[in-house]
């Protein structure tokens, strides 16, 4: 899983006060897996995190879309009916 992974969201980090979870430690452990590993800490409850997470969220789609867009348009063209009539028609 951290192999193929881009970022580590670590969730409920306003509860690690009360938890004998290390999330250091965790993160190192990951990081040993992937150096390159981002990681999110976020808490819905204080917010922390929030802002770097819909950053990070708004940044990765900027990067995908054009590769979409992309397959999108290619699978159009191949598709053995008119798709863009079905398309209009919606």
């Amino acid at each position: 899983m951290f192999r193929a992974a881009d970022m580590i969201l670590l969730n409920k980090c306003d509860l690690l006060p009360h938890l004998t979870f290390d999330a250091d430690l965790a993160i190192e452990y990951a990081h040993r897996i992937n150096p390159k590993l981002q990681v999110i800490r976020i808490s819905a409850t204080s917010g922390e995190g929030m802002p770097d997470w819909l950053t990070w969220i708004r940044m990765d789609a900027a990067m995908r879309l054009p590769r979409i867009e992309h397959i999108c348009r290619a699978a159009i063209h191949r598709a053995p009916f008119p798709v863009h009539e079905q398309i209009r028609a919606r």
